[in-house]
């Protein structure tokens, strides 16, 4: 099995890349910066790692990582300098590339993100203003690459998250948010059902929500 990567070098992004070094798939990446990964997989073994040096918003950078692959899984983050709609823009694109295909997609945006049948009181919106307001380019690219892929044929996978921090013991799953935004969830936790969700079709064309227990 082939899975191509995009965002490897974010926080989630490596975790999950070192994780499926030591899994017996072929692992293809999109980077901008070859040396910065190499740093971040110092000590590493990657045989079955294949750098591709591109740009995730260019259509033939794209078309070259995702030939020949079965599933592609996006960590991708908005930075400091990062264009307005990234994700949505480069979705727009995958879904193009991607179409009469069977390969599965899977990719990651907050739990601010809502669904018909999720359950968030006035209070949760209240709360989440200030992250409007701070970070609205990501906030906005978020609900706009859902909306993209939601509208698409692909084999899709769309896991929200919350608060992301380092260190939590267990998480739990949910298909909808019930009982109110959660706070956070670790990276790790993320990766682990990341791979779940690439060893399994239970969530194809679901939303889930991961958060710590």
């Amino acid at each position: 099995m082939t899975i191509s990567l995009i965002g490897s070098t974010g926080k989630v992004g490596i975790i999950l890349l070192k994780k499926l070094l030591s899994s017996e798939c072929h692992i293809k990446v999109l980077v901008r910066d070859r040396e910065k990964l190499l740093k971040l997989l110092y000590n590493q073994h990657y045989e079955n790692l294949e750098i591709l040096q591109g740009d995730a918003l260019q259509q033939d950078s794209l078309e070259k990582l995702v030939k020949d692959s079965d599933i592609i899984v996006s960590c991708i983050g908005h930075g400091k300098h990062s264009p307005p709609l990234l994700q949505k823009r480069m979705f727009e694109i995958l879904i193009n590339l991607l179409q009469n295909s069977n390969k599965k997609v899977i990719t990651l945006t907050g739990s601010g993100v809502f669904v018909p049948n999720d359950k968030i009181s006035l209070w949760d919106k209240i709360l989440l203003l200030p992250i409007k307001l701070i970070d609205s380019k990501r906030v906005i690219d978020g609900a706009a690459h859902v909306e993209v892929l939601t509208k698409s044929n692909l084999r899709w996978t769309v896991v929200r998250t919350p608060l992301h921090i380092n260190y939590t013991k267990s998480y739990k799953v949910s298909e909808y948010l019930d009982g109110g935004l959660k706070l956070f969830v670790g990276r790790n936790s993320i990766v682990d059902f990341l791979i779940k969700c690439i060893e399994t079709d239970d969530y194809v064309g679901k939303l889930p929500v991961i958060y710590s227990n």
